[in-house]
C-alpha cells in the first residue's frame, strides 16, 4: 500500500467530533480495530480491560470515571453498612469475572465497586463476535449505596 502524505488541512474532518479533527486517509476508524487477540478467554479480558483504559489515556479530574473501579470477587458491602444500600438485583451473584463461549461469540462479563458520584457496585458485560475484538458493552447497576466523591 503505497502512503501518501497529507497535510492535516488536506484530511477530512471526523465529523463525530465538535473541532472536527483531521482524520489520515488510511486510518483505522476506531483505535479498537488495531487490537489483535489470539482467540483466548485471556485475550477477550485483556481487551475488555485494554479498552477501558484507553478511553481514559491522558484524561485527568473530570474525565476519569474508569479509574475509580475496583474488580470484585465477592460482596463488598456483606456485613458493614448493609442497611444504606438498595439492590437492584434479585438472586444470588456470581462474583468471579467470568468468559463464556458460544460458536458465534465471547461473553466477557465482571463486577466492579465505584465509590464516583455514589457508592454503586456494576457488572460489565462485553459481548465480542469470534475474532473481533470491538465489543458491544453493556454495564448494568447491582446495588447503589451511599454518597459518594466527585473530582
Amino acid at each position: 500500500m503505497a502512503w501518501s502524505t497529507l497535510f492535516p488541512a488536506e484530511c477530512p474532518s471526523d465529523e463525530r467530533y465538535v473541532l472536527g479533527p483531521p482524520v489520515p486517509k488510511h486510518a483505522l476508524k476506531s483505535w479498537i480495530d488495531a487490537i489483535e487477540g489470539d482467540g483466548s478467554s485471556l485475550s477477550y479480558l485483556s481487551a475488555s480491560i485494554l479498552l477501558r483504559e484507553l478511553a481514559e489515556f491522558g484524561a485527568i479530574w473530570h474525565g476519569c470515571s474508569w479509574s475509580s473501579h475496583q474488580f470484585l470477587d465477592a460482596n463488598p458491602v456483606a456485613g458493614h453498612a448493609a442497611d444504606q444500600w438498595q439492590w437492584q438485583h434479585q438472586g444470588r451473584i456470581d462474583w468471579r469475572p467470568r468468559a463464556t463461549q458460544n460458536k458465534n461469540s465471547v461473553t466477557i462479563s465482571f463486577c466492579t465497586f465505584t465509590g464516583l458520584i455514589c457508592e454503586q457496585i456494576l457488572r460489565h458485560s462485553d459481548v465480542f463476535s469470534i475474532g473481533s475484538y470491538r465489543p458491544t458493552c453493556k454495564v448494568i447497576s447491582l446495588a447503589i449505596g451511599p454518597r459518594g466523591y466527585v473530582h
